[in-house]
């Protein structure tokens, strides 16, 4: 660390400057990141999307499930099974 008043170098443990005898400011500690505060995050956020994609899933929201609206604004009315059979034979 350099002092601040005559710019000599001073070990780190030193409080008072060698040279000058003036105060030296103390080293500041860097806080550490913990790795496993942002894993933590990610987790929650790919479950809540994992989670809300089955939800809409099962809603119809997505896949072939869901239904088109026809050009007069209402969803189509579905066709009973025999009527179905009926039509094919």
């Amino acid at each position: 660390m350099d002092c601040p008043k005559c710019k000599t170098y001073n070990p780190e443990d030193r409080e008072i400057c060698w040279r000058c005898d003036a105060p030296l400011p103390k080293p500041v500690e860097k806080k550490k990141r913990d790795p496993r505060t942002s894993n933590m995050v990610i987790m929650y956020v790919l479950v809540a999307v994992l989670m809300l994609l089955s939800l809409l899933q099962m809603c119809g929201g997505l896949g072939r499930g869901a239904a088109e609206p026809t050009s007069t604004g209402s969803l189509p009315r579905p066709v009973p099974a025999f009527a179905a059979r009926s039509l094919v034979a």
